[in-house]
């Protein structure tokens, strides 16, 4: 007898019933365009649907919806297309705490109807009265920051209200510098600059007030490139604080070091730019009025991903608080070049590292002053995944259907931060003496770092000085041991046991394009210890399965599967005491 006779009537698969959920969707006139839009003209129908994929229930239409979640067990889903419905949608901030009262305290007829969404309307309420719009914000003691109601009748939207909260007036919010005089090509970078402050600004003020500040910093960073770039086009008067390695003379005398200027700054601005643009339709769309707005992802094309792109930016602005408050950067730019250098590193290519630990930085924590925060402008992508840039970190796009799961894990966030935070610090590392042209600095970091390896270091030596020792060893060292990315043929000596490895002081201009190419490199290694260290607890049962969770998900990883192996070997080893040998030998043997 087959299963299906002997069982009665099957249920659905497990896997079917867990990749299957509910659709609120929007089908509009495709063939009469107005704006703005009008409930006549458009003719608006809503569906709500149980699928496992998107469905466009008329190929004629134009389809705008997003997947809706249930907030209760006893959700009962109403048939849109008879009778009247009242389609309530509420922006609370923060969104979730709400959520959790209205499931605690509504009445039953409320819950089952209750639904909520990865937008900026993030709480959905499907009934069949009118007076539980006004009921909802009693139920959880708090106002929507703005809300709206869609009266249904038949499947068809016939009327909708919307309200906002009074936000007060934008206030201390810098002008741009002036750049008129700039070159056509900057010049309408900044106009576009201008233009995207003054159309978002004002909307962040409205429903996400609490990124004011960012914007607010964005501006005064944006000056500070202008201004560079003003300064150099025409180099009199006082030079901007931000160029103060160099002399007036100097920018004079170098057309080529002004173009580079110029040409890096108006980058930079495009970047900004690009972000906003992206920032402006992810974390607006879907905001009330929501008829008025789609969003660019297909998917979240009815009420967006404004809740999920405001998640994302809380997370990036937490670490970056902590990396503000800690100002490791600072600590190590005013302690550094005062505090004694790191021991075992007088005879270079043999150091002995045994006594760092007690060198550790933590001894200054009751003298750290908290810097101001860089602002950062998160969203996600589709193509860049996660990925940190100067003014940008990204989330995958993936990470918003499956950011629960360890794959893709918004977790990934924590190395891409770290990115901006290693930057700044080797920033600080070599910057040296600022009012120091740059190839003097370089040339007084190379003769410290030549002294090491001739046994002669200089008696002068500092903190910052053995710090910079040891990343100068290192790209040496890829000469003869290659890198994450370098690959070299070992040398059997005699015996088979036993390898030849030399070590090659490399020239002044050679060290620095090995510093270049390493760059990356060294980069990477410092971001997996500090990401083990800082976010991870320095457990590494529980940060090497979560990093390869992510990885795997990647088609690079698969295709240079070496790389990533050692740099989970180094993180490893970041545990383990002894020499370099003894290290990993310790980890041939688990």
């Amino acid at each position: 007898m087959s299963a299906r006779k002997a069982g009665g009537k099957q249920s659905a698969p497990s896997y079917a019933r867990r990749n299957t959920q509910w659709w609120l969707s929007l089908l509009e006139e495709a063939h009469k365009l107005e704006w703005p839009p009008t409930i006549k003209g458009q003719k608006w129908r809503v569906f709500l649907t149980f699928s496992s994929t998107v469905r466009n229930h008329d190929s004629q239409k134009v389809l705008r919806t997003s997947p809706v979640f249930p907030a209760d067990k006893g959700f009962r889903p109403p048939d849109l297309t008879r009778g009247v419905h009242y389609i309530c949608f509420f922006c609370f901030d923060p969104a979730f705490p709400v959520l959790g009262r209205l499931i605690r305290r509504a009445p039953k007829r409320l819950r089952e109807g209750l639904l909520y969404s990865t937008g900026l309307a993030s709480i959905i309420l499907l009934t069949r009265e009118s007076r539980d719009f006004r009921i909802v914000e009693d139920v959880v003691e708090s106002k929507a920051r703005s809300k709206e109601m869609w009266r249904v009748e038949n499947g068809r939207i016939v009327s909708f209200t919307c309200g906002c909260l009074p936000s007060p007036p934008l206030t201390n919010v810098p002008e741009v510098f002036p750049y008129e005089s700039l070159p056509l090509v900057p010049r309408t970078t900044v106009d576009e600059f201008v233009a995207n402050i003054g159309l978002l600004l004002p909307k962040i003020q409205l429903h996400i007030p609490s990124e004011v500040s960012t914007f607010v910093q964005l501006i005064e960073l944006v000056n500070e490139l202008v201004a560079e770039m003003v300064y150099v086009l025409n180099p009199k008067g006082r030079i901007p604080g931000t160029l103060a390695e160099y002399s007036s003379e100097q920018l004079g005398g170098s057309p080529s070091l002004r173009n580079r200027i110029l040409h890096q700054n108006t980058d930079r601005v495009v970047q900004i730019n690009a972000a906003m643009s992206y920032i402006s339709t992810q974390a607006l769309s879907g905001a009330v009025p929501i008829l008025d707005r789609r969003s660019l992802i297909r998917r979240y094309s009815l009420l967006g991903v404004g809740t999920a792109t405001l998640a994302l930016t809380r997370i990036a602005h937490r670490i970056d608080q902590a990396f503000a408050k800690g100002a490791l950067e600072d600590v190590l730019n005013d302690r550094g070049s005062d505090a004694a250098p790191l021991p075992g590193l007088d005879m270079l290519p043999d150091y002995d590292a045994s006594q760092w630990r007690e060198f550790s930085s933590d001894s200054w924590s009751a003298e750290v002053r908290p810097r101001p925060r860089y602002p950062k402008l998160p969203y996600f992508s589709g193509r860049l995944g996660f990925r940190e840039a100067e003014y940008t970190v990204t989330a995958a796009l993936q990470a918003i259907a499956a950011g629960a799961g360890p794959g893709w894990s918004l977790l990934t966030l924590t190395h891409e931060m770290l990115h901006g935070h290693v930057r700044n610090l080797l920033a600080m590392l070599f910057q040296g003496d600022p009012n120091r042209r740059p190839d003097h600095k370089w040339q007084e970091f190379y003769d410290r770092f030549a002294g090491h390896c001739r046994g002669n270091p200089s008696t002068r030596e500092r903190l910052l000085d053995s710090l910079r020792t040891i990343v100068l060893f290192y790209c040496c060292r890829t000469m003869t041991h290659g890198s994450l990315t370098r690959e070299i043929p070992a040398k059997h000596s005699q015996s088979d046991d036993e390898f030849e490895l030399g070590f090659p002081l490399l020239t002044n201009d050679n060290l620095w394009l090995a510093y270049e190419m390493e760059y990356r490199n060294i980069s990477e290694i410092f971001v997996h210890v500090l990401d083990l260290h800082y976010f991870y607890f320095s457990s590494v049962s529980n940060y090497i399965p979560l990093v390869w969770r992510s990885w795997s998900q990647v088609p690079q990883v698969w295709g240079d599967l070496r790389q990533y192996m050692l740099r989970s070997l180094l993180v490893v080893a970041s545990k383990t005491d002894g020499s370099p040998y003894e290290r990993f030998a310790v980890l041939g043997q688990g």
